[in-house]
């Protein structure tokens, strides 16, 4: 059972990694964090199929569940960075794809419209 608290805590320690990085999002902390749930999930695999030949009469059970719920914590965390991430980037993009042949305006509503005008560097504010 030590062999697989030992993959349980690496793989949670990848995802730690994970989440840490996505607080600072970038192209670099995505790759990277892809490298490292890559890690994490062979080493689930490795338990998966350890506590399968063994089952669950097995001696220092308590301290695998213990290690599991801290992954789901992880797990969970590391899905809403990504999620919230996702959505920058989505926004982000939208803003930018009405950058190119017009000025992107914004409506009473908070709704953005694409206005064609002869200077695309000039500002202008209503209100």
């Amino acid at each position: 059972m030590r062999a697989e608290l030992e993959h349980l805590k690496r793989a949670r320690g990848r995802l730690e990694k994970v989440r840490s990085r996505l607080t600072r999002p970038s192209v670099e902390a995505l790759d990277g964090g892809a490298v490292d749930l890559r890690l994490a999930v062979e080493s689930l695999v490795k338990v998966e199929s350890s506590l399968r030949l063994q089952g669950q009469n097995v001696n220092g059970w308590q301290a695998v569940r213990v290690e599991l719920e801290g992954m789901r914590r992880e797990v969970r965390q590391v899905q809403q960075l990504l999620a919230g991430a996702g959505r920058f980037h989505e926004g982000w993009a939208r803003l930018l794809s009405y950058a190119e042949p017009g000025v992107a305006n914004y409506t009473s509503c908070g709704r953005i419209t694409r206005a064609e005008v002869q200077d695309p560097s000039s500002v202008v504010i209503h209100g």
